[in-house]
């Protein structure tokens, strides 16, 4: 994953700073996100994923390339932008994700976005589960986590990990996107 948000920010000719001041992290954290120092949390990916109009499951999921996500219509339309006008595009990528009337990037937009597809994640997963008939044991030894551990992927305020929702869609057999109906 960090090899493919480095290519996109490079082919996109962005800085760490500019990048990591649209998700309102240091560029110094960023810089290590992008060098696989530090693990990628689910919230920086549907951050980079909502900024450059790329499908989580592209990021997440080892099966496509970086050459797939630099070919894009989303990528290729920022391409064709002088840096000015991809800057601005990309951040009204990020806004247009907001609840509440918002015209620039902050904390607070971006927690707000965080949260609705936090929720999101968690209605849909218990929605799944539910109308699927599955039982928790099932998924939690699929998952190879305890059965309390997994209710707290339903119930929880903060995101699993990129690589357990990207398990946690394998056992649903649908794409991370559709966790969060996008």
């Amino acid at each position: 994953m960090h090899n493919k948000i480095k290519a996109i920010r490079i082919h996109l000719g962005l800085t760490y700073t500019q990048v990591s001041s649209l998700i309102n992290i240091s560029s110094y954290k960023y810089k290590r996100y992008e060098n696989g120092t530090i693990e990628l949390s689910s919230d920086i990916l549907i951050l980079l994923s909502l900024m450059y109009g790329v499908s989580l499951d592209h990021l997440i999921f080892s099966k496509f390339t970086v050459n797939e996500i630099l070919s894009s219509p989303s990528i290729n339309c920022l391409k064709k932008l002088d840096l000015s006008k991809r800057l601005n595009s990309i951040e009204n990528n990020i806004i247009a994700y907001c609840s509440f009337d918002c015209s620039n990037i902050n904390y607070r937009v971006i927690r707000n976005i965080l949260l609705e597809y936090t929720n999101s994640f968690c209605e849909n997963l218990y929605d799944l589960r539910t109308c699927r008939a599955v039982e928790i044991n099932a998924i939690a030894s699929y998952l190879n986590i305890s059965k309390e551990d997994y209710l707290l992927y339903e119930q929880s305020s903060t995101l699993p990990k990129p690589l357990i929702i990207a398990d946690i869609a394998s056992f649903f057999r649908i794409s991370i996107d559709q966790f969060f109906n996008k």
